[in-house]
């Protein structure tokens, strides 16, 4: 180590600082991209994600699968002109396995999502999750979690409202399995 201290000297250690400091960067949803998963796709962990008023589908299992980053998703106009909608066929937005870093979900109507378990927001193996100003509304679960599900993580959700969602066996609203404990402030359910 001493080796490499002493070739680098002072200019390049201070590279390597400016290499490691990568600035966050700012996506717009659709100006930048077209649908929310190529922003996601495209996007750095710490990377903000700016989604104009507009109703947001997709094509696979889920509207958005934030894929384990940690990113603010962030809508720019009234909740209930920023929507995530499942068409019924998808869930519609999966938040997964995303470390130590905050992911952050705010000002969105999430709604239309159909699934086994976890049709509008299933929430998994993720500790660092805060979803703030959104409503969670008409979605529906076969099995369980028809607005929000829970397994194995400690989310945060904060002033939102979950409702009208159904699940034929447990959660119509929020479903907390597996050493679940989230942290539920000011929400209307």
């Amino acid at each position: 180590m001493v080796y490499f201290w002493n070739y680098l000297g002072v200019a390049g250690i201070g590279m390597l600082i400016a290499l490691g400091s990568v600035q966050a960067g700012t996506i717009n949803v659709p100006d930048d991209y077209e649908t929310l998963q190529d922003a996601v796709d495209s996007a750095s962990s710490g990377d903000v994600i700016m989604v104009d008023p507009g109703v947001y589908t997709g094509t696979g299992d889920y509207v958005v699968d934030l894929r384990g980053k940690a990113l603010t998703l962030q809508a720019t106009g009234a909740v209930a002109d920023t929507v995530i909608h499942g068409e019924g066929e998808r869930r519609c937005l999966y938040c997964r396995e995303n470390g130590v870093d905050e992911l952050t979900v705010r000002g969105f109507t999430i709604t239309g999502g159909a699934a086994t378990s976890g049709a509008g927001c299933p929430i998994v193996d993720s500790s660092f999750v805060l979803i703030e100003d959104c409503v969670i509304q008409g979605n529906a679960a076969s099995d369980s979690g028809g607005g929000v599900y829970i397994e194995s993580a400690a989310p945060t959700l904060r002033n939102c409202t979950i409702k009208n969602n159904s699940a034929e066996a447990h959660g119509g609203g929020i479903r907390c399995i597996n050493e679940a404990h989230a942290l539920v402030e000011s929400c209307l359910i």
